[in-house]
């Protein structure tokens, strides 16, 4: 038990005096903060644009109505008769869009940026309003009840606070806290395996007083808890980023951000099992490599298992029955349901069992390949 320890504290060790890669291994969880903050200027810009005055071109004229019906959808109208002239303010920037009325057919258009939408739904909203004042008139003018005809059924719209916003945010931010952990993991495992063979450092431990076992063991303990302080870096940034952001934010106030001593615990002890399992893999991967470029693209397959909750969410593909049960993908997917509240005890029960499982596994698999000679010596 002793020389795990020491074997650990010197993968450890190692790690803390490579300074550009103790550097690249947070790289990552800061990108998080970074993303949550674009995402929230992002939305309180597009939030702030459909208060702002947009200028369009029209060729009609307008009635006082319409006058009105523009003003309060923050629309500056301007007559200009003629469609080429239209589209050369549109080129120069001067107004925004513009509207051709030709054939009874409103005509919009605009330029492919990404103000277009927000001045195309002002403009919408503008005709689509219009368009029900013109159909009560015809109602009144021919003594007709318009609330018959328009006001059949009553709805309410009640949006759960946990908008599509907060589910992409929460996607990428713990999508990039197990990839944060995969790369650690990668990074401790290369270090541990194919560098020292490389450099010829593996065949000198091994002729000391240490068991084959206990060296493995302790390289897989190193590299355990540099993952799994990596993930509480980024853990911890997440939180503070939301916590920030619903306070900066206009767009994040509905947000419902679900931390309590429930789910930060249950959040810990996934990326515990996490960092434990993704870090004994890593090292699996990397025992036959020769090289420490082959061992590089060996571990790619962790990163790809890691993105596939965040496609999974995206796309709303619902697998929730099977993908507790798929190493890596599970914990991703885990950490976001937790704060989403979609998830049942029975579903962190099943990730946490087959995780010890897999991870059993995973250490007597490593412990049976460094006691072949090929995976001990480069050559």
């Amino acid at each position: 038990m002793n020389n795990v320890k020491i074997t650990a504290k010197k993968e450890l060790r190692s790690i803390f005096r490579d300074k550009k890669t103790l550097i690249a291994l947070f790289v990552l969880p800061i990108m998080i903060p970074v993303l949550i903050i674009i995402y929230g200027l992002m939305f309180d810009n597009i939030d702030g644009n459909m208060n702002e005055t947009s200028k369009i071109a029209i060729n009609y004229k307008l009635s006082e109505i319409e006058k009105e019906i523009t003003k309060n959808n923050y629309l500056e109208t301007q007559q200009v008769n003629k469609e080429k002239d239209c589209k050369k303010l549109l080129k120069d920037g001067d107004i925004e869009a513009y509207i051709i009325l030709k054939n009874g057919i409103y005509n919009i258009y605009s330029n492919s940026t990404e103000s277009s939408t927000v001045i195309v739904s002002k403009i919408t909203n503008y005709l689509d309003i219009y368009n029900r004042y013109q159909g009560e008139q015809y109602l009144i003018n021919n003594k007709l009840d318009p609330n018959k005809a328009f006001n059949n059924l009553t709805y309410k719209v009640h949006i759960e606070s946990n908008t599509i916003i907060l589910n992409m945010i929460y996607s990428i931010a713990f999508t990039y806290t197990i990839m944060a952990i995969v790369i650690a993991s990668s990074n401790m495992a290369l270090s541990a395996t194919a560098t020292e063979k490389e450099n010829g450092t593996l065949e000198t431990i091994l002729t000391m007083p240490i068991k084959t076992s206990e060296l493995i063991v302790g390289k897989h303990v190193g590299g355990a808890i540099m993952s799994f302080i990596v993930s509480l870096f980024s853990f911890a940034i997440t939180m503070i980023s939301l916590i920030t952001g619903k306070h900066y934010f206009k767009s994040f106030n509905g947000f419902n951000i679900n931390i309590s001593f429930g789910t930060v615990l249950s959040s810990i002890i996934i990326l515990l099992a996490a960092s434990i399992l993704i870090s004994g893999i890593a090292i699996s991967l990397t025992a036959f490599a020769k090289t420490t470029k082959e061992a590089q693209s060996k571990t790619q397959i962790l990163t790809f298992l890691s993105i596939i909750p965040l496609f999974v969410n995206i796309l709303e593909v619902d697998i929730s029955k099977y993908i507790y049960f798929i190493p890596i993908c599970n914990y991703g997917e885990a950490l976001m349901n937790i704060f989403n509240n979609k998830i049942l005890p029975i579903n962190i029960l099943t990730v946490l069992l087959s995780s010890i499982l897999y991870i059993a596994i995973v250490i007597r698999i490593i412990i049976n390949l460094y006691k072949e000679e090929k995976v001990l010596f480069s050559n």
